[in-house]
């Protein structure tokens, strides 16, 4: 599913598409421009084996051209359930309303699918982002992903 031209202003040029093994590289480039700052440095390796092992839906945001964000969707569909998994921009995107494209992009694939839950494993840097989607925090781990980054396990019911 390709989606141009979204609904917000000033977005026209905005392209979400799925991802193609030719991607891998560049959407690994945009993760090492979120490291240190919001990534740790060990995590790279963890989304390299996401990309080639664990991969189900994966959605890239394209800006004139340009990658400007990712994050996938993976399935617990015995229980109705999803996850969302690696979700970044580039951090000259950030604040834009970009990520929420994205977002809720990803909560619409999960309502066409009759998906009931969705939640999130993210960090104390991109909770609040999460919070204002909607989600509820089911529970907190320091230092969970790396030193200095914890856990916020999330979760969002949809309807």
């Amino acid at each position: 599913m390709e989606k141009r031209g979204l609904f917000t202003k000033g977005m026209k040029d905005l392209i979400i598409r799925k991802i193609r093994p030719s991607d891998f590289e560049p959407v690994l480039t945009l993760l090492e421009a979120n490291i240190p700052r919001y990534f740790a440095e060990s995590e790279l390796e963890d989304f390299r084996t996401y990309l080639q092992s664990e991969l189900e839906e994966y959605f890239l945001l394209e800006l004139k051209n340009r990658l400007i964000g990712a994050g996938g969707i993976n399935y617990h569909k015995a229980s109705q359930m999803a996850f969302f998994s690696w979700d970044f921009l580039h951090p000259a995107y950030h604040g834009k309303g970009y990520g929420r494209q994205l977002c809720e992009h990803r909560l619409q694939v999960l309502r066409s699918k009759s998906i009931n839950q969705v939640e999130v494993r993210t960090s104390q840097l991109a909770a609040d982002f999460y919070r204002k989607m909607g989600f509820q925090l089911v529970e907190t781990k320091a230092n969970f992903w790396a030193k200095g980054f914890d856990l916020y396990h999330m979760k969002q019911i949809l309807s």
